[in-house]
This record gives C-alpha cells, sequence and structure tokens, in this order.
C-alpha cells in the first residue's frame, strides 16, 4: 500500500494554508489528543520488528528519524517503552500497555484507507503492514474533518475546535490531496460527506478514540485509575441504576469523568459504532446487531402508574378495557417499549390504546401524572422513588407480556477504557444488589398481604 501513496507521505506541497503545527485547536480531550501519531506509527512498526534497522527499511525512514520519533514518544509518554540491548529492542511492561491501543490506531487508520477504495477492512501482521499516509498522522486534522461530518458547517467545526475557517478549509484540502478522494461536496442545504468521506470519518473518528484511551491505560497500569467515560442511557436504566453506580465509582476513583448521552437508541448505536460512546446501558434489543455484544443484567417489565389519589388508584380488579376513558401516556411509536405495550392489548383482543403525549422522558411522566387523571406505561424502576414516596401507585393489572432484558451492549471489537470497565463493574454490581433488595420487598409485600387475609 505503501507504494500507492508515494506523493502523500508528507502534505502536498501546493495546498495553501497553514503549516500542521499551526493546527491545534483546542477541545475537551486536548490533553489526550496530544500523542504524536507519527511517533505512534513508528512505534508500532518497532515493535513488530524488533529493532530500528528492519521498521527503518520497512518504513523507508533513516534509523537516526526512527530512533528520535521513540524517543520523543517516549517523552510525551513519560515512561521507556523499549529495552535497549545488542541483540534488538525489547516491550518494556509499559510498551506492551502501550501497543495494544496503538495498534488498534493505526490499524483504523489502515483501513480508513482500505475502505475509501471500496476494499473490506481486515487485520494486518507485522508483515503485510501499510504505511499510514502521512496526511492521516496528525491528531488535529482527524478532530477537524471529524467535527465537520458531525456539523456539516464549516464555521460551526472551526469554532467548536478554537481555529479559523481557513485553518479549518486547509486541513480538509490537505486530507482531500493527501488520499486522493473528495471527501465533501456542497450543497444549497451546506456540505455533505461522500461515500469515501464517511468511510474515513468513520475509522478516523475510531482511531480518535483509541487514541484518547493510551495515557488513562498507562494511568491504569500504574495504579491509578482516570479518564473519561460517556454512557449511552437509555431510560431503563438510568433511572436508579446508573446513578448508584456512577456515584460508587467517583468514590472509588475521583480522577475519573463520566458524561450520559440520553439520545434515542439510534442515534446512541451510531456514536457507540464510532467509538464516541462507550457503551449502552438500557432495554436490550430482541436480536442485537452483528456487530453488538449484549450482556443481561436482569429482567423488567412495564406497568401502568397513575396518582395516588387517581379514581382507578383503590380498585383491585380491574381490566385493560376499564382504562380507556383515561387518557394515556406512552412510549413513543417505534420504540420497542411501545410494540410490547401495543401487543399486550392485541393479546386480549383489545385495540391499543391512542396516546395523549408519547414521551420518554421522565421529568414529563411525572409531572403530567400528578397533575392528571393520565395513566402512564413505564418501568416500575423508572418511578420507584415517587413510589415509594406515596405519589404514584401502579395498577393491579399484570404486564406479563412486557417483560424484556436490561442490560449492557458495546461493540463486539472494543477494547473499552479501565475506566469504562469499571463503571460497568459497578453498574453489574448494583444491578445484583437493586435484584436482591427488590426480591426481598416482593416477599415482604406477600407476607403483608397473607397476613392481611387471614
Amino acid at each position: 500500500m505503501a507504494a500507492a501513496f508515494p506523493d502523500c507521505l508528507f502534505p502536498s506541497p501546493h495546498v495553501s494554508g497553514p503549516p500542521p503545527e499551526a493546527f491545534l485547536g483546542t477541545s475537551n480531550d486536548a490533553d489526550a489528543l496530544d500523542v504524536n501519531l507519527r511517533y505512534l506509527q513508528v512505534f508500532v512498526s518497532v515493535s513488530a520488528t524488533g529493532g530500528v534497522s528492519q521498521a527503518s527499511r520497512m518504513m523507508f525512514r533513516a534509523q537516526s528519524a526512527m530512533t528520535r520519533s521513540i524517543k520523543g514518544l517516549e517523552q510525551q509518554l513519560n515512561g521507556e517503552l523499549f529495552e535497549r540491548s545488542s541483540t534488538g529492542m525489547r516491550l518494556t511492561a509499559i510498551g506492551k500497555c502501550v501497543l495494544a491501543r496503538a495498534e488498534r490506531v493505526i490499524r483504523h487508520l489502515e483501513n480508513a484507507i482500505s475502505e475509501c477504495a471500496g476494499q473490506k477492512s481486515k487485520k494486518t501482521t507485522s508483515g503485510e503492514r501499510a504505511l499510514v499516509p502521512a496526511c492521516l498522522l496528525n491528531a488535529r486534522r482527524l478532530e477537524a474533518l471529524v467535527l465537520l461530518e458531525k456539523t456539516r458547517h464549516m464555521p460551526t467545526a472551526a469554532r467548536a475546535l478554537g481555529i479559523t475557517q481557513p485553518a479549518v478549509s486547509a486541513a480538509m484540502a490537505v486530507l482531500q490531496a493527501g488520499t486522493g478522494y473528495k471527501l465533501f461536496e456542497r450543497s444549497a442545504h451546506g456540505l455533505s460527506p461522500t461515500r469515501e468521506g464517511r468511510a474515513l470519518t468513520h475509522h478516523c473518528a475510531q482511531a480518535l478514540n483509541e487514541l484518547k484511551k493510551i495515557r488513562d491505560d498507562i494511568s491504569a497500569y500504574r495504579g491509578a485509575l482516570r479518564g473519561h467515560v460517556v454512557v449511552g442511557a437509555l431510560p431503563l436504566g438510568r433511572s436508579s441504576i446508573l446513578p448508584g453506580a456512577i456515584a460508587a465509582l467517583l468514590e472509588k476513583h475521583p480522577g475519573i469523568r463520566v458524561t450520559t448521552d440520553e439520545s434515542c437508541y439510534r442515534s446512541l448505536a451510531t456514536s457507540l459504532r464510532m467509538g464516541d460512546v462507550d457503551f449502552i446501558l438500557g432495554a436490550l434489543r430482541d436480536v442485537p446487531d452483528e456487530d453488538m455484544h449484549a450482556e443481561g443484567l436482569f429482567k423488567e417489565r412495564m406497568s401502568l402508574m397513575v396518582r395516588s389519589d387517581h379514581p382507578l388508584a383503590c380498585h383491585d380488579a380491574l381490566d385493560l378495557s376499564d382504562l380507556f376513558r383515561f387518557r394515556w401516556i406512552l412510549p413513543r411509536g417505534d420504540s420497542p417499549a411501545r410494540k410490547l405495550v401495543d401487543a399486550a392489548f392485541h393479546q386480549r383482543n383489545l385495540v391499543a390504546p391512542s396516546p395523549t403525549v408519547e414521551t420518554a422522558d421522565l421529568a414529563i411522566i411525572r409531572g403530567l401524572l400528578l397533575g392528571s387523571d393520565a395513566i402512564a406505561a413505564v418501568s416500575d424502576r423508572q418511578l420507584d422513588h415517587e413510589i415509594t414516596q406515596g405519589d404514584v401507585v401502579k395498577l393491579h393489572i399484570g404486564l406479563a407480556e412486557t417483560e424484556r432484558w436490561i442490560g449492557l451492549l458495546r461493540r463486539k471489537s472494543s477494547n473499552p477504557s479501565p475506566a469504562a470497565r469499571a463503571l460497568m463493574e459497578e453498574i453489574k454490581r448494583i444491578s445484583r444488589l437493586d435484584e436482591s433488595a427488590i426480591a426481598a420487598k416482593q416477599a415482604l409485600n406477600k407476607r403483608l398481604r397473607m397476613e392481611q387475609s387471614t
């Protein structure tokens, strides 16, 4: 592949704009992106060949330049990556820690070029490792590409990066000249990525997200968990389990920062594939996508909730047909939860209710329940606090057909950061405790009912 990019090993001289060192925007992950991708490519090559001499021949670079790259990377990461001897170079413990993540970074950049060329991505061995064109070995430039693809608006991307619009335009010109592909097209509606632009952006986003984890891996090896975890939080996971897990994690590891994304499932799944989200917590799909790994934590079913002084609150014998005269608050029409609720009515030969409000927002559901005679179909856990406080009650109608698994979803090919793994473990622990508490509560309620009946 190296021969296919003879003019791409350095940015094309005819491309106008600021030099690469001027392209230094700021972002929330600025510190994590200061690892030099050129150094990283040299490091991966030297570790694969076992020495600078063979790696320099493979990369068509002078041994002195290779040695400087290794030393530069060691300075950036504040640790020795190799043990030097007369027989070659052996990875240190920190070097092995870095290599696992570095190989993923370089592989994504290799696959970016392969997919642009219409070739299928594949895993490469050390002997067939291809050179990544130099236009892709600039993290700030790749960050500009990813932001531009997301915003489809150059001024917005420039503001997000803290740089000028001409700097973003120049970065795109370098990428287009270096790869040989047109990445964006202009229209009356703004910028639109081409097929090659989408393929390049997808893998560059994943490469950047892997790059951000390198320092976190080293920190974890040294005994201190740190880093940024992004959780896709679906409604059935974020009400009780996730807050408890985050609180427990931060108590143990205050150096970790957590961000939750409450977007819809489709948006979260896209972010998960790009590496922008570490994992998703919520209701699992019946058939997960082939590239996803689903881990069920517990089963949950929907319940019908009303305010405590609702006309139906004290009725013990109710049927779904008794509820049609009231307004309904239901999940969105395209959600699995809504399909389960509708199916529960259909199995009783009833027409599913037409909702007055479609929402998954707990604040809206809570407000509507407490301020009206509406009925909401939600999970017990979502309104557990309101039930405990006596503000909301569950109608005595079973919806066994709505039971589904709540759990974790992540990419099969992902390698979560130590901080993300720690949060997933806390979620599992809290889920087990929560299940035990619910079982104890159900046993107590059953005993009380039996005592009252006698």
